[in-house]
């Protein structure tokens, strides 16, 4: 669901030139303790709860007298059932990591993340609303994630465990 043009669109629209999203979105599931934040409040989730980590690559284009910056921006995604067995979504947090920029250029390239990262927690919220519209209809028995895509397209493919997770829903 994640190479899908609204989503894509909707993510490009979050950081602006000159970074850029630089590859594709992909989903990774992670448990709490392994979550950047999970330091600021380690009782927020069990140390066993697993978040879904959506992540954007991104190139910033920095002056002549800096070297590029690369790296990841992150939006960290819970999803659980609630007593009714409904399916419920909501984006828990946010970091960024990237590497390059040298340090003179470092306090531009925070600013803009800085700026940009949080302020698109709205956006990822609102995409997370409707793929629960989409996927969660109904009442469901458990939920729990698989490594992989989750494509049930033919033929053969080459999936990493460790940055694809799908998202399973039992009837």
């Amino acid at each position: 669901m994640l190479s899908n043009p609204l989503v894509t669109g909707a993510v490009d629209n979050i950081i602006h030139a000159p970074a850029h999203r630089s590859g594709p979105i992909q989903a990774q599931g992670v448990f709490w303790t392994n979550v950047p934040y999970y330091g600021s409040n380690p009782a927020r989730h069990r140390p066993w709860d697993m978040l879904v980590r959506i992540f954007v690559p991104f190139h910033i284009t920095t002056p002549g007298y800096c070297t590029n910056a690369d790296g990841t921006i992150s939006y960290w995604l819970v999803f659980y059932l609630d007593a009714a067995r409904h399916l419920h979504g909501y984006v828990d947090g946010w970091s960024y990591h990237y590497d390059g920029g040298q340090p003179i250029c470092r306090n531009g390239i925070n600013d803009q993340l800085n700026a940009a990262v949080p302020g698109g927690v709205s956006t990822v919220q609102s995409l997370v609303d409707q793929a629960v519209g989409l996927l969660g209809a109904g009442t469901h028995s458990m939920l729990y994630y698989l490594p992989g895509s989750g494509s049930k397209d033919p033929g053969g493919r080459s999936e990493n465990a460790d940055s694809n997770v799908a998202l399973v829903l039992l009837p």
